[in-house]
């Protein structure tokens, strides 16, 4: 319980530094469509102005850094991602184990009761022998209900952190989704700053 809680802090904390880095990206597309705009004002005029070159290599220089920290920070979204499916279908399975071994011991609870009602119903055995062999039986019948509420109550454990586990993975998908196009967007003008 413990790791899934570890890991849904660590999810939402990545989410904020995604969200930082977004709104970082869109800062710093708008200060490079700007820079682009004076850079082809100043050429169209013929004029050179230093401290404008300057202020778009300092643009483009930090456009390059937040490209490069975006591609690790989708990386390891990406990696999250993968590990949350893989945790996901490891769930899954365990849920299909336990579910087998709920129905396997109510089988084997039917049976025990059927056995106690045709004990219960044997005249001919002395009152101390039947005691003795009606004792087991209904420990037995104990000891499995208690086995098939603990597999219930795992189970039930099991799907809620499937549940949990499917958010989380739908909220980082369309996170990385969203992540990628930004990247792109933000990927696409540096090709003309270099040229530029």
């Amino acid at each position: 319980d413990s790791f899934f809680e570890e890991d849904a802090c660590q999810l939402q904390e990545m989410r904020h530094e995604l969200e930082r880095a977004n709104k970082n990206c869109r800062i710093l597309q708008y200060r490079l469509r700007k820079a682009e705009r004076k850079r082809l004002r100043y050429a169209q005029t013929g004029e050179i102005d230093g401290e404008l070159l300057r202020s778009m290599e300092q643009d483009l220089k930090v456009a390059k850094d937040v490209s490069v920290r975006l591609h690790h920070e989708l990386e390891n979204v990406e990696e999250k991602r993968t590990v949350t499916e893989d945790e996901n279908e490891k769930l899954r399975q365990q849920l299909i184990e336990v579910e087998i071994a709920k129905q396997a011991l109510q089988n084997e609870l039917e049976k025990m009761k059927e056995q106690s009602l045709k004990r219960r119903g044997s005249k001919d055995l002395p009152k101390s022998e039947k005691k003795s062999q009606q004792t087991p039986t209904e420990e037995d019948n104990e000891d499995l209900k208690c086995q098939l509420q603990f597999v219930k109550e795992e189970a039930a454990l099991m799907r809620k952190k499937m549940a949990k586990i499917d958010k989380e993975k739908d909220r980082f998908e369309h996170e990385l989704q969203k992540y990628r196009s930004f990247y792109g967007d933000l990927d696409s003008p540096l090709p003309k700053g270099e040229a530029g």
